[in-house]
């Protein structure tokens, strides 16, 4: 019984001894574990101390990269000029609403100037024809080449006329043609060197039918030219004509109150033996 005893107390002490020693054990493996981590923490703040060779090569080429960065950023910025020159265009849409507002609102304005102005323009070319026109139709008849007649000669004379022509027909000249002469001298004075004012003396400037211009000196005198036998329009007459002279230069007045045009050498004569024209 006593060894028995002794060998259940040895038994206790051994696995006592066992516990312990796992006791002990796992002491020591449980302080012993966190040194390889102490360890690879120096290490890494040992490698944080000491930049690698590529950070380092890094930081020595980070100023040429900066450089670099900041040439790219010059172009960067002058690309963002240029894409900011687009925007004007909107701005100057939106502009509209500020104070070039009232020019952009204008715009239909002008429109309606042009068209005003137009019209003015239509008028002032239509009273300008019309003025144009009346002065045309005062100025002398256009004269056809001038016929080689010879002094003395009687030629055949178609004469166009209208009834007040007997008093707005007139000439001026200081020049006397076998006693016949102008009711004037100049434009503003009468014939004052006698010989006469009345029909048969005095030169009145006829124009033909074929465009000759002459003077003339009888006409209103001759019987088919009676008062109340004229026709209303315009007619013509057939008349002998005889050339006694030329007159050098000479004023012609187609119309009463009109001036008097200036001309150069025109026949000078007497007519007789005039008829009517039939029309």
């Amino acid at each position: 019984m006593a060894q028995s005893a002794d060998r259940d107390e040895k038994d206790e002490k051994d696995e006592k001894g066992d516990a312990e020693h796992e006791e002990s054990s796992h002491h020591e493996s449980s302080e012993e574990e966190p040194r390889p981590a102490a360890k690879a923490s120096a290490k890494g703040e040992e490698a944080a101390a000491k930049p690698s060779a590529k950070e380092k090569a890094d930081e020595d080429a980070s100023p040429d990269e900066d450089e670099e960065e900041a040439a790219r950023g010059e172009g960067d910025d002058d690309d963002d000029e240029e894409e900011e020159a687009p925007a004007a265009k909107p701005a100057a849409k939106r502009a509209g609403r500020g104070p070039g507002a009232s020019r952009a609102r204008s715009a239909p304005a002008q429109g309606g100037g042009s068209l005003g102005k137009s019209v003015l323009l239509f008028f002032v070319i239509v009273i300008g024809l019309g003025v144009g026109f009346a002065i045309l139709g005062k100025e002398q008849p256009p004269q056809a080449a001038r016929p080689k007649w010879k002094t003395g000669e009687v030629v055949d004379v178609d004469i166009t006329l209208v009834s007040t022509d007997a008093k707005d027909l007139a000439c001026a000249s200081t020049e006397q043609i076998a006693g016949k002469h102008c009711a004037f001298e100049a434009a503003n004075k009468v014939w004052s060197k006698g010989g006469g004012t009345d029909d048969k003396s005095t030169l009145k400037p006829y124009t033909t039918t074929d465009q000759v211009n002459l003077a003339a000196a009888g006409l209103w005198s001759e019987p088919a030219l009676a008062p109340g036998k004229l026709p209303a329009a315009r007619f013509s007459v057939k008349c002998k004509y005889k050339i006694e002279g030329t007159l050098k230069t000479l004023g012609v007045r187609w119309r009463e109150g009109d001036q008097f045009y200036p001309n150069g050498e025109w026949y000078a004569g007497s007519v007789s033996d005039c008829k009517l024209a039939s029309n």
